[in-house]
């Protein structure tokens, strides 16, 4: 948060007559962990909150960095690079400054290794909790005269164990724990990102940060691999915005390629269309993995079915069935048909809403499709569209 930047803002709010109400601050943030001057902020509502005649509250969102506050000083860093030292000891310096919030957020349940839900709201005056309590003059819709009362007691009645989760946790760990379990994050991250910096098709987006969560961008070796430096082009707009939106649908296929991994989904499926087809369509979220137009050699492998050649489009199923069978064993195998049954299902409904043709071809010789698409997959189906009949 840039301090200047809140003043004006606060001024021009108090000028129009407004209220402020609380000033948020973010203290680490969940991928770039950014830390707020926190102290700085609070010396300025200070200022301000003279010249009005209420309250400006400061809350400070802690909920990832908090474990900070367990460091002992240099001695739980000694063991680390300098350049990590310097990062560590620099987060824990900005953390320290937590007490001059008037409210804080913690979640045990992330890093505090305790199960969901577990969060904590602390206060520095306890009487700013009272706020919280609405008498039956104020809020009558809470105190119905019979059924649930919301204003009397929660719906789960007796209150689940979140405060025991956490203080488990703590008197288990204690500071020390605390400190070793995020040490070793930060000791896995930096090693994560040592081994980026030496991809020449990754960039790294958060080098010297205390951040748990590595930010990278992935560029294809086949692309622009011989200029270097990509993403610092893509941010000084040296490149075309045609490029960074290819570069942003190549990663998110990437991303949903590892959500994939270990359910059972169809693993990919091939589109076969001649080259004007393909022009016209180029735009969308199809990646290009070939010149040739396959139809007529996918039809030899289908055993001459000559649908496949005159069709305007093939598509072919695939499935990797190791990347099911890891998890769930042989049971995998049925898993992944029965998702390629449903896709295939939706073809034919979206096919028919259309006004097209198209049939499911379980008939070709497996290895003629793999060599003919150049696949490691195994072929599931085949499935021709075109004008109906």
């Amino acid at each position: 948060m840039d301090v200047a930047e809140l003043k004006t803002a606060m001024d021009e709010t108090v000028s129009s007559g407004a209220r402020i109400g609380t000033i948020f601050a973010t203290m680490g943030t969940t991928d770039a962990f950014g830390i707020d001057p926190l102290k700085e902020i609070v010396k300025l509502r200070d200022k301000i909150q003279k010249t009005v005649q209420y309250k400006i509250n400061v809350h400070a969102d802690a909920v990832i960095g908090w474990p900070f506050l367990t460091f002992r000083g240099d001695k739980s860093v000694r063991h680390l690079s300098p350049p990590l030292q310097k990062e560590v000891l620099s987060t824990v310096s900005k953390i320290s400054e937590l007490p001059y919030a008037d409210s804080v957020g913690i979640d045990f349940h992330k890093t505090g290794w305790s199960p969901y839900l577990c969060s904590a709201f602390v206060v520095k005056d306890k009487n700013d909790l009272f706020m919280l309590q609405k008498l039956k003059k104020e809020m009558p819709y809470l105190y119905h005269k019979s059924g649930y009362q919301p204003g009397t007691f929660t719906l789960e009645s007796s209150r689940p164990n979140y405060a025991q989760k956490a203080l488990v946790n703590m008197m288990l760990m204690e500071k020390e724990g605390y400190e070793t379990l995020i040490v070793h994050l930060l000791t896995i991250a930096d090693y994560l990102r040592e081994k980026i910096v030496e991809n020449d098709h990754i960039a790294l987006l958060n080098r010297h940060n205390t951040a748990f969560v590595t930010d990278f961008r992935i560029y294809p070796k086949t692309m622009y691999a011989d200029e270097g430096l990509l993403f610092e082009k893509e941010l000084h707009d040296i490149t075309s915005e045609e490029f960074t939106e290819q570069i942003n649908r190549y990663n998110q296929r990437i991303a949903e390629h590892m959500n994939i991994v270990g359910t059972f989904r169809v693993r990919k499926l091939y589109l076969v269309i001649p080259e004007p087809l393909f022009e016209e369509i180029k735009n969308s979220e199809l990646l290009k993995v070939g010149d040739t137009d396959l139809r007529s050699e996918l039809a030899d492998a289908a055993l001459g079915q000559e649908m496949v050649t005159e069709a305007a489009m093939d598509i072919v199923f695939t499935a990797e069935y190791q990347r099911t069978t890891v998890k769930y064993g042989e049971r995998g195998i049925r898993y992944v048909h029965a998702e390629a049954g449903c896709a295939t299902q939706n073809v034919y409904l979206q096919a028919t809403s259309l006004g097209l043709g198209t049939v499911v071809i379980g008939a070709f010789y497996d290895d003629q499709v793999e060599e003919i698409m150049n696949i490691e997959e195994e072929p599931l189906y085949i499935m021709p569209i075109g004008g109906g009949a």
